[in-house]
């Protein structure tokens, strides 16, 4: 339990201590287990009583349904927004391109409401592949210049890995070409290319001999 930093109130029970806030990592249960997530509330110093305010449900509301999309494995608002924040685009452009209109991802980056299946499919699907938040912009014609700058971007990333690779391919052949060159089969400790030409001045003293 953590206390974290708030305006201290008059407890309106006892009306002698004053309201403390508190953090706290509560156990919640739902349709497929239980999740932990952090609950704000506020405590009375003296007689114990506990309130919520309108502050604290509000983070609470959020915070649980944060937890629970990350135990089912689904994006959380943090992660949404990352994922929007990399693409360079604002949150209505973002209702444009993926749907669910202009206000849609501030309440998914708030927590305040969680995508439908479908969404959080598609924007998983972007955080893997950006380019199809590029393709699914040409289909509805919407265009921006921060989004086309990170396609560039991603496209110059692409080339540069591709780069890469031929220059790493092109290095491996030379180095392979050298060792082939330099390359000698030991027999018995003699180098083979020494008992060819032993082999041809034996046969050589040999023909004179006879």
């Amino acid at each position: 339990m953590d206390k974290y930093m708030n305006n201290q109130e008059l407890c309106p029970v006892c009306c002698e201590g004053h309201l403390v806030a508190e953090a706290r990592s509560v156990s919640l249960a739902y349709a497929g287990g239980e999740f932990v997530a952090v609950q704000h509330v506020h405590a009375c110093e003296v007689c114990g009583t506990e309130i919520a305010t309108a502050d604290d449900m509000r983070f609470n509301a959020r915070s649980a349904r944060a937890a629970e999309q990350e135990a089912n494995g689904r994006l959380t608002g943090e992660r949404i927004r990352l994922i929007r924040k990399a693409l360079k685009i604002t949150q209505e452009t973002a209702g444009q391109i993926f749907g669910g209109g202009p206000i849609a991802f501030c309440k998914y980056e708030k927590n305040d409401l969680a995508p439908t299946d479908a969404m959080d499919s598609l924007l998983w699907l972007v955080e893997k592949y950006p380019c199809l938040a590029h393709d699914l912009a040409e289909r509805k014609n919407i265009k921006s210049l921060s989004f086309t700058e990170v396609l560039n971007d991603y496209e110059v990333l692409i080339k540069s890995v591709q780069m890469g690779k031929e220059r790493a391919r092109d290095l491996s052949e030379k180095v392979s070409s050298a060792i082939s060159n330099s390359h000698r089969i030991w027999t018995y400790g003699v180098p083979t290319m020494h008992m060819s030409a032993c082999a041809s001045n034996d046969t050589h003293a040999y023909a004179q001999a006879s």
